[in-house]
């Protein structure tokens, strides 16, 4: 059999995606290709002919496999991309999302750029807020915490990776149950999935990322009322409180924090105008 090409295995993997059901067929062939073969995008539109060796060609193949079964292409890679950086990810952690970057953004519009202050990321998964955070603010230090190990190692990769690990220690507790000391700011994106919505979800979703980091009980409302109930006193007096919610959730979310003391100081919206990121500080302080 003759050394594939760019061209071939490309064409061969967007008709395979394409009868598998794929919406992004040539972004997928595409982003498997460089990953695996080392090339650049200019590399393959400068040379479609280009020959690749039997082992690359066989590798690609295998990924578009996995691909064609529902398995994301971050998955499949190891990575995904978020607020500009590369974050490793694999099954024990949820896939860090564009819909987050407003909870990032909303973090740094409360802290200047040469501001000084601790965080606490709760639920912290990959470790996508809490790195970033200590990324976009060299004076900030913190806490990834999540009652998953696997996901810590992780959260614990990606800080190294980025050259934040002197700043982030990751910490294996349930919610607040190990957790010591007083922040400046809280930070959260909890699992807000109403329990009967999971069958529901997208395959590569439910079937790929961690039901613990999806699922938020009956109303999926139930991590806000964990964190509510007991962030007081992990806070500094002036300390914030800034959570991520589901579409529609925002009253809810509001209510539920408004029973614990706290007051609804601000919101931002994601990219699809979605209000996706609320600011919450100790009512009166």
């Amino acid at each position: 059999m003759p050394p594939e090409t760019v061209a071939s295995l490309l064409a061969t993997a967007r008709r395979l995606l394409a009868e598998a059901g794929s919406e992004t067929v040539g972004l997928d062939a595409r982003v498997l290709l460089e990953n695996i073969s080392g090339l650049s995008h200019a590399d393959i539109v400068a040379d479609p002919g280009r020959l690749i060796e039997d082992a690359v060609a066989q590798d690609f193949q295998a990924a578009v496999a996995r691909r064609c079964t529902g398995e994301p292409v971050s998955k499949i890679t190891g990575f995904r991309e978020f607020y500009g950086r590369r974050f490793s990810v694999n099954r024990s952690v949820l896939d860090p999302r564009p819909d987050t970057e407003a909870l990032i953004d909303l973090c740094l519009e409360q802290f200047r750029a040469d501001a000084a202050f601790s965080f606490l990321d709760l639920g912290s998964g990959s470790g996508a807020i809490g790195v970033t955070l200590a990324c976009e603010r060299p004076k900030a230090r913190g806490s990834c915490v999540d009652i998953s190990p696997e996901a810590l190692r992780v959260a614990e990769k990606n800080a190294t990776d980025l050259g934040v690990a002197d700043r982030v220690r990751c910490v294996e507790s349930d919610w607040f149950s190990n957790v010591d000391g007083t922040y400046d700011l809280i930070v959260s994106n909890p699992p807000y999935v109403r329990t009967p919505d999971i069958p529901g979800l997208a395959p590569d979703v439910r079937c790929f990322d961690p039901i613990i980091a999806l699922d938020g009980g009956l109303l999926g409302l139930d991590c806000y009322v964990a964190i509510a109930t007991q962030a007081r006193r992990f806070l500094l007096t002036k300390g914030q409180i800034i959570v991520e919610a589901g579409a529609g959730q925002m009253q809810d979310v509001v209510q539920i924090f408004a029973e614990h003391g706290f007051k609804h100081m601000k919101s931002k919206h994601d990219l699809s105008r979605t209000e996706r990121a609320l600011a919450f500080s100790v009512n009166g302080a």
